[in-house]
């Protein structure tokens, strides 16, 4: 008799350490006027990931991902420059995407899609800006990447995310409002490990 090939595994979990940077590009107002060349800048930072997927079609999947939660400092640039951190933010991203898998089974298989990405402020801390809030948002993105099959169900995994969204934030400086408009567009970084089902 022929023996039947196994048929591909449907879902599929990654789970491995991120590396994400914001563009931190925006500007500042003070009572409703834009500080010239004002600005913050965030630290880089590093959440695990975890993310599962699941084929609905031979080449197509659908896939969600969540962050462990990372803060953020808010660092003053440009004319404001050496003042304090303005607080912190506590975050977490989460992500829906669709994506293609052209060569789905092969020792090296590929993959290219796009869809959601949610960004969700947990916590604020104030700093030299007092009652701080960060406004959760949410934006598109698409992501790219590769599986490495080492067996059957185990393997390795490297993927990169490009995110578009931006985010609003305000607070009290004195008795002066500042409000903040940030594109934050992350290109978030990731591999760990891979398993099928």
């Amino acid at each position: 008799m022929v023996a039947m090939a196994e048929a591909p595994a449907k879902g599929f979990v990654h789970l491995g350490l991120a590396h994400g940077k914001l563009a931190d590009k925006g500007t500042t107002y003070s009572d409703g006027v834009a500080i010239p060349g004002g600005g913050s800048k965030s630290n880089e930072y590093w959440p695990v990931v975890l993310e599962g997927g699941y084929f609905v079609s031979p080449h197509f999947a659908l896939q969600g991902s969540i962050s462990t939660p990372e803060t953020t400092h808010n660092i003053p640039t440009g004319s404001m420059a050496g003042l304090p951190n303005l607080g912190d933010d506590q975050f977490t991203n989460l992500t829906f995407t669709a994506t293609y898998h052209p060569w789905r089974g092969a020792k090296i298989s590929p993959y290219i899609g796009a869809g959601f990405i949610g960004h969700i402020t947990l916590r604020e801390q104030d700093g030299l800006v007092k009652n701080l809030h960060v406004q959760s948002t949410s934006g598109t993105v698409i992501q790219a990447g590769f599986d490495y099959s080492l067996t059957s169900r185990y393997g390795l995994y490297f993927d990169v995310k490009k995110a578009t969204y931006t985010a609003k934030a305000w607070g009290d400086l004195g008795a002066s409002k500042i409000t903040a408009t940030t594109i934050l567009d992350p290109v978030i970084v990731q591999a760990g490990a891979s398993w099928r089902f």
